[in-house]
């Protein structure tokens, strides 16, 4: 079931992502804390293994404690701005991966926190030095 999945999320958005300039991407996943996310919860850490075991990621940074806002009541009149206003602790992971290998990144993303409704960003690098290009093809 999760093959069928992937291949039509593959053929649904394989060319969404085109090639930036220096073929890099930053990438974003926010990701809940264990005692939030549940029985099949899985680790930041392997997460991070499992991106670099399939060459998914040349680095990668691990936030703990984002904090993240947003406001919940559309009552725009409203004056309880505490009452309009929702919090959630994550943990957040960014880094690098090639502009080939987005698609695979979110897949695989989803696949190892059994997850689809993970907070994935991904941004196009427009420029980076060719000492940072070369390091990162590593």
């Amino acid at each position: 079931m999760m093959a069928d999945k992937k291949a039509a999320f593959e053929a649904s958005f394989r060319n969404v992502w085109g090639t930036s300039v220096s073929g890099m991407s930053m990438f974003s996943v926010d990701i809940e804390p264990k005692e939030e996310g549940g029985a099949d919860w899985t680790s930041i850490e392997e997460t991070i293994t499992g991106l670099f075991k399939k060459t998914l990621i040349s680095d990668v940074r691990d936030f703990v404690d984002i904090k993240r806002w947003w406001k919940n009541d559309i009552n725009y009149g409203s004056t309880n701005t505490n009452t309009q206003m929702k919090t959630a602790m994550k943990r957040r992971l960014t880094g690098l991966t090639s502009d080939d290998r987005v698609a695979e990144l979110i897949e695989e993303s989803i696949d190892i926190q059994q997850r689809e409704d993970l907070d994935i960003q991904i941004w196009q690098l427009s420029g980076i030095s060719e000492e940072y290009k070369d390091w990162t093809d590593l």
